[in-house]
């Protein structure tokens, strides 16, 4: 009987269950990781797009002109589960050995876990949004040996939505902000100025086709994927329903609904020490892991009283984050040695801007 109630498993049935990921310090399981039983790379993922094109082109005179629309609909559904029927470990922990020169294997033998972790709540998240882009491209022959190019493309992008809102952002000023609520309704603000000239020639020298330069130059963008919103930016996963800790003990019950994550459970009492009893039961009767709830502290002691929580890992993302996009250039000359050989030279370059990075906001500058 482990315990394992989480959403990822369904209802719960301990005969269904298989056996929580067991480490043991200094011991190779064969498993993930070195561990015996369930694997701690469990996942799901449902992810796609569906889209709709539509290009025409005209030509008047000595001008073929292009024009272009496409919707792009993404979606995502799924989580990572890991540890989702639970994680104990025996022996791998200082201090926490069932008798003092105990062996890590020992330990497990008396049923002294170091420490243990589940997931509580239900991760699964299911992601869309909508792109938008249209462009305008027109090849003009000015002679019949120069021809010049000239394309304009516009792109627009929602913002994600979750189901459920599922969705928080984190914000300096105000905290963990679940999308949806608190006046907040979406995790950024949309741009609409997201236009990408682009401009191009050609030159035959001779008229003969055997020399030729050509140059271009364009701007380009591209909007990030969700892998970035989700696990950069960690948009996904921001527990705005913790109970958070302040450095004096204090708690306070988060606002949020968002409630799922991991929870880390109380180190084995520890030989010669006065450290917790262990709350994981290692017994017949279990449930080894009981109701998780997920606490957020800044992992210190304060005086007279019990260890504050770890830290929870929260993520956030610029309200008005730039687009990122890139100049590029090229100049190259072609030139016909025989019918069935040439010899290119070329240039190139690009320069990015905007480019997505992370900052840990917690490491002094």
């Amino acid at each position: 009987n482990t315990g394992a109630t989480s959403a990822c498993l369904g209802s719960y049935e301990p005969t269904r269950l298989s056996l929580p990921t067991l480490t043991i310090g200094g011991f190779d399981g064969g498993g993930a990781s070195g561990a015996i039983g369930a694997s701690t790379v469990q996942q799901r993922r449902v992810e796609g797009y569906w889209t709709v094109v539509e290009n025409m082109s005209y030509t008047a005179g000595n001008h073929n002109m292009k024009f272009g629309f496409e919707n792009r609909n993404p979606y995502f559904d799924g989580a990572s589960y890991a540890a989702s029927r639970g994680a104990v470990s025996f022996g791998t922990t200082a201090g926490t050995s069932a008798f003092t020169g105990a062996t890590p294997l020992e330990t497990f033998l008396m049923g002294i876990p170091s420490t243990g972790n589940i997931i509580v709540g239900d991760p699964t998240t299911i992601v869309r949004n909508r792109a938008f882009g249209f462009f305008v491209q027109d090849d003009w022959r000015i002679t019949p040996r120069i021809t010049f190019n000239m394309g304009l493309r516009w792109e627009y992008q929602t913002p994600l939505h979750a189901e459920g809102d599922k969705l928080a952002n984190f914000d300096p000023n105000l905290g963990l902000v679940q999308i949806g609520t608190q006046g907040v309704d979406k995790p950024w603000n949309p741009q609409l100025s997201t236009f990408q000239p682009r401009f191009g020639a050609v030159w035959d020298l001779t008229g003969k086709g055997s020399t030729v330069i050509r140059g271009a130059f364009g701007i380009y963008s591209s909007w990030p994927v969700y892998t970035v919103y989700i696990n950069s930016a960690a948009l996904i996963g921001n527990p705005t329903g913790a109970l958070f800790f302040n450095a004096a003990g204090v708690s306070t019950q988060g606002t949020g609904a968002i409630k799922s994550g991991t929870v880390t459970f109380a180190t084995a009492n520890a030989v010669g020490s006065a450290a917790p009893i262990p709350t994981l039961s290692w017994t017949s009767a279990g449930p080894v892991f009981p109701t998780g709830v997920i606490k957020c502290g800044d992992g210190l002691t304060p005086a007279g009283l019990p260890t504050n929580p770890g830290t929870c890992a929260a993520g956030g993302i610029d309200q008005n984050f730039p687009l990122p996009y890139a100049k590029e250039w090229t100049v190259a000359v072609q030139h016909a040695i025989t019918p069935t050989m040439s010899r290119d030279l070329a240039y190139g370059g690009n320069h990015g801007s905007n480019l997505i990075g992370a900052t840990d906001a917690n490491i002094p500058v």
